[in-house]
């Protein structure tokens, strides 16, 4: 059986329609997805998603590491962890997690940008299942629609409500507003 997804695309404020999805069929690479992860610079929870970045399925991509503070748990577990792939900045003027976002997607090189935040988790597909999605729409950017919530230490896992949720934004960098900084 395959392994299919319904998404619903909007541009402007009225859905233009439904879709359905073969993500069996999504492809294993295309342009270079700039990944940004915003990191007050603690290891954990970071390397989790580091990790998680490591075992995506989609091949082209970076993950850009941006922190407002220099010599972090999370530079040094870039440097142990030498891949290429991954690339750490500091913006030591950056006051906001917007700010930080938007010297990342200065520095990004990719066609496309995605949200990576440090305390989030991902699936190894959510890269490869995205792209197919953004392509499929013909759409400026993509969000993950529901998400799970974990919280370990209090024993609970809930889906959650549906929405855009912004920390899973997949966006052509051409079509990306600056961050506010506040």
């Amino acid at each position: 059986m395959s392994n299919l997804a319904q998404i619903v695309w909007q541009r402007r404020p009225e859905p233009l329609g439904r879709m359905t999805i073969d993500l069996d069929a999504a492809p294993e690479t295309g342009p270079l997805i700039s990944c940004i992860m915003a990191t007050r610079g603690k290891a954990f929870p970071a390397r989790h998603a580091i990790d998680c970045f490591l075992n995506q399925s989609y091949g082209a991509r970076e993950l850009v590491i941006v922190c407002a503070s220099a010599g972090s748990e999370v530079e040094t577990i870039v440097r142990e962890k030498g891949d290429a792939r991954l690339r750490f900045m500091t913006a030591l003027e950056a006051q906001s997690v917007g700010e930080l976002r938007n010297a990342a997607i200065a520095d990004a090189r990719g066609e496309l940008v995605c949200v990576w935040d440090d305390d989030d988790l991902s699936h190894p597909d959510r890269l490869k299942w995205q792209f197919a999605c953004l392509t499929a729409a013909n759409a400026d950017a993509a969000y993950l629609g529901r998400i799970l919530l974990w919280q370990p230490f209090r024993e609970r896992l809930a889906v959650s409500a549906p929405r855009a949720w912004e920390n899973t934004m997949l966006a052509r960098k051409a079509a990306l507003p600056a961050y506010t900084s506040g």
